[in-house]
């Protein structure tokens, strides 16, 4: 057992506080970090594993439609493990910020019990940072009519709200155990009122996740000129760069599930007036 950052409480008072937010995000991240970056290692394991595999079958003789399905399959695999992760490591941060070890054997149960409506929304949010990314990147496209751009743009700024609003929905679901919607809807709850903290507090953690894309873009450059070519030289920078990919990857996401996990148990505190220590653990479970 261990202190823990007092279950996020904010020294007497209910505000939520951008700052004691962050501090409290890292002192979970320090408390439980080997087991954040062991779980984070199955993430990084997938998305380097699922990266091979989509070259090679874009290599492949197969139809246009079974690359598809592949590549359908891959994207399913990655949400779910992406759900899992989070969910694991989420418990993992409740878990430390209440004085309790982080037992990954036991967050990874938690996890598996609720793999369903964890996937369902990580799916969601996946879909609302895809929609966001489509409306940024349309711009630089071919020149489309003006409602076209502005029905484009609207649909970024919607994908945007809604990724931020419901950011704390996997904390709310692998800690109070609603169903997946009511998950989206408490968390849309939760954060209502604080749009602009939540997403300042975000913004920290998905600056580190755009190192993450061009490395990825890197390593899909490296292993399509390692499968033509394979020289040693392409092969030790496919090496590298998956080297690289991990050593981000698992950090960044360890830091935004414990972020996020701290934001939920902020904002519970701050609307719902918990503010002595182990008050969250309580209404939690």
């Amino acid at each position: 057992m261990h202190p823990g950052p007092a279950c996020v409480r904010a020294a007497g008072t209910a505000e939520f506080r951008v700052g004691l937010t962050l501090r409290q995000t890292i002192t979970a991240l320090h408390t439980g970090f080997w087991p954040h970056m062991s779980a984070g290692m199955v993430l990084a394991s997938v998305t380097l594993a699922s990266l091979s595999i989509a070259i090679n079958t874009r290599g492949s003789r197969l139809s246009n439609s079974s690359i598809l399905l592949v590549l359908l399959l891959l994207l399913v695999v990655n949400v779910g493990t992406t759900a899992l992760v989070s969910g694991a490591q989420a418990h993992g941060a409740f878990e430390t910020s209440c004085g309790r070890d982080f037992g990954l054997s036991n967050a990874a149960r938690q996890a598996f019990r609720r793999v369903l409506p964890l996937t369902f929304i990580a799916f969601a949010q996946f879909v609302a940072l895809s929609g966001g990314a489509i409306s940024a990147f349309t711009r630089l496209g071919p020149r489309l009519p003006e409602p076209a751009l502005v029905a484009i743009a609207l649909m970024g700024v919607l994908c945007a709200v809604f990724f931020v609003m419901t950011a704390v929905a996997i904390p709310v679901c692998i800690i109070e155990n609603p169903g997946p919607v009511a998950s989206i809807i408490r968390s849309i709850r939760l954060t209502t009122g604080s749009f602009w903290k939540v997403l300042a507090l975000l913004l920290a953690t998905l600056a580190r996740f755009a190192g993450v894309v061009v490395l990825l873009l890197f390593l899909t450059g490296y292993l399509a000129v390692w499968l033509r070519a394979r020289t040693l030289f392409d092969l030790a920078m496919v090496i590298a760069t998956a080297f690289l990919i991990t050593a981000i990857q698992l950090p960044t996401s360890a830091c935004w599930n414990c972020l996020v996990m701290m934001i939920c148990a902020a904002l519970r505190q701050s609307r719902e007036g918990m503010t002595a220590h182990g008050d969250i653990a309580r209404v939690f479970e």
